[in-house]
C-alpha cells in the first residue's frame, strides 16, 4: 500500500463508496442523508450518482440536470458544467436516468470519467458513490476503486442473501476484505447483531472478511411522513430516529482514520486498477 505524507493525506478527499445487493434497502436514500449530515459538521461533499443508467439522485434532491456523466462522454462539457450545488458545502454529480447505455459503459469508459473528476480533485473532503446494486463488472470495478465501501442491508432474507453474494464478489474478484455495514428498517440494536451474524453466516467464516457495523436505522415514522419530500429536513424532524442514527455514523467514520487514500485527485487507484484487470 502507497505511504502518504501528512499534506498529501490533508489534500485526498474521503472516497466512500454506498452500495447493496438489491434495491428496496434504501441506499440512495441514506447516501442522500450521509451527504447532509457530513455537511452539517463541516465537510465538503460531492455525491456522485454511479447509477449510470437509471440514475435518481437527482430526484431525491428536486433537482433538473441540464447535462448529466453522458455529456462528458461525448466531450459535449466539462465536470464542472454538470456539477449541482445543492447547499454550501453540498454538490451532486447526475448519472444518466432511461439510458441503458450508460449501464454498461467499457472499462475505458469509466476510466474516462473518473479522470474528468480530476478536475474538481481539491473540492470535497468526501466523495460519495451511490451505486446502482448490481452485479456487473463495471459497477464492481467503480466500488473497489472507493476507499471505504458501505453495504446496507435489511433484515429480509433477500437482502442478506444478495448482500452477501455482492460481498463474496467483491472480495473474489477485488481483493476487498473490509466492509462497513449499516443495517436498515430493524427493530432494535439486537436485531442488528443478528443481521450481522447471519451474513457471517451466508458469506462463509472461513472467508477472511472483516463486516464492521456501522450503525442501525430504525423503522421511523418521519421517514413515512417525508416521503412526498423524499429526504428528511431535520430541521422539520428534529426528533426523527433516522436523523439521529445517520448523525451518529458520521461522526463515528470522521473519528476513524482513513483506511486507504488517493494516488492523485480524484482517480485515487482506479487506474492502477483498471491497468492491472485489462492490461492497458
Amino acid at each position: 500500500m502507497k505511504m502518504f505524507t501528512e499534506e498529501q493525506k490533508a489534500s485526498v478527499p474521503r472516497v466512500i463508496a454506498v452500495t447493496s445487493g438489491k434495491g428496496g434497502t434504501g441506499k440512495t436514500f441514506i447516501t442522500v442523508n450521509l451527504a447532509k449530515a457530513f455537511c452539517q459538521q463541516g465537510k465538503n461533499v460531492i455525491l456522485l450518482d454511479g447509477d449510470f443508467g437509471l440514475a435518481n439522485v437527482h430526484l431525491l434532491l428536486d433537482k433538473k440536470p441540464n447535462h448529466d456523466l453522458e455529456a462528458i462522454l461525448s466531450n459535449e462539457c466539462s465536470i464542472e458544467d454538470i456539477l449541482i450545488p445543492v447547499s454550501e458545502r453540498f454538490s451532486m454529480i447526475p448519472g444518466g436516468r432511461g439510458k441503458p447505455f450508460m449501464a454498461q459503459l467499457t472499462p475505458y469508459q469509466l476510466l474516462g470519467l473518473i479522470n474528468a473528476m480530476d478536475d474538481i480533485a481539491t473540492r470535497p473532503d468526501i466523495l460519495l458513490l451511490d451505486t446502482a446494486g448490481t452485479i456487473s463488472a463495471g459497477e464492481l470495478q467503480l466500488i473497489a476503486a472507493a476507499g471505504e465501501i458501505i453495504m446496507v442491508v435489511t433484515p429480509d432474507m433477500l437482502s442478506l442473501q444478495d448482500a452477501a453474494d455482492y460481498i463474496h464478489q467483491l472480495y473474489i474478484h477485488h481483493h476487498i476484505q473490509r466492509f462497513l455495514l449499516i443495517a436498515n428498517l430493524t427493530k432494535n440494536h439486537r436485531e442488528e447483531n443478528k443481521i450481522l451474524e447471519k451474513l457471517h453466516s451466508m458469506i462463509g467464516f472461513g472467508i477472511d472478511i472483516i463486516l464492521k457495523p456501522l450503525g442501525h436505522i430504525p423503522k421511523d415514522e418521519c421517514v413515512i411522513k417525508s416521503s412526498m419530500c423524499k429526504h428528511i429536513n431535520p430541521k422539520i424532524f428534529p426528533q426523527s430516529k433516522t436523523i439521529k442514527s445517520i448523525k451518529q455514523m458520521t461522526e463515528k467514520l470522521c473519528r476513524e482514520p482513513i483506511k486507504s487514500f488517493a494516488r492523485g485527485g480524484l482517480t485515487f487507484f482506479y487506474e492502477q486498477h483498471i491497468t492491472l484487470h485489462k492490461g492497458i
